[in-house]
């Protein structure tokens, strides 16, 4: 009885302190943020929930929300980020099945290195795929085709 539990209390240390170690690189690794401007009024507003690397800014999905259909996705990217003022966006099943793609199409000017918000509605086949965690991918528009060019990120979504 005694060496069940001892056991059972080293395991339950074990348990406890890989629990903190997922935790705390789970925290260091990710690139979720949540930026805000105050107001006059003291009030936060949101201004993204997620950034890739000084290039693009996320409003909408935030990583690992359900996701609607249509998926609207809303955000900001560098005017290098577009081709012809949009880059491609692409929704994928748990599977890395391609579920729809689309463009995300700037909503201004886009002809500079300055932040341009973007829109991408998405319509897709949902019925299969309910409750999965699929990703939605960001890629750079690369007309050139050369890998040096490319760039992008996903983040994870569950579909609904």
């Amino acid at each position: 009885m005694k060496i069940l539990n001892i056991a059972f209390f080293v395991f339950l240390g074990l348990a406890v302190v890989l629990a903190v170690v997922s935790m705390f690189i789970n925290s260091r690794s990710s690139e979720e943020v949540t930026q805000g401007n105050i107001d006059e009024d003291g009030v936060m507003e949101t201004v993204y929930v997620y950034e890739y690397n000084d290039k693009v800014r996320l409003f909408s999905p935030a990583p690992g929300s359900t996701i609607s259909n249509p998926l609207v996705v809303t955000g900001e990217a560098r005017g290098t980020w577009f081709f012809e003022a949009d880059f491609p966006v692409t929704l994928l099943d748990e599977n890395e099945e391609v579920l729809a793609q689309w463009y995300a199409v700037a909503d201004g000017e886009w002809m500079t290195e300055e932040y341009v918000s973007f829109t991408a509605t998405i319509e897709y086949d949902h019925l299969s795929v309910s409750g999965q965690v699929g990703s939605l991918q960001i890629d750079r528009d690369n007309p050139t085709g050369k890998p040096e060019h490319d760039d992008g990120f996903s983040i994870p979504v569950v579909l609904p």
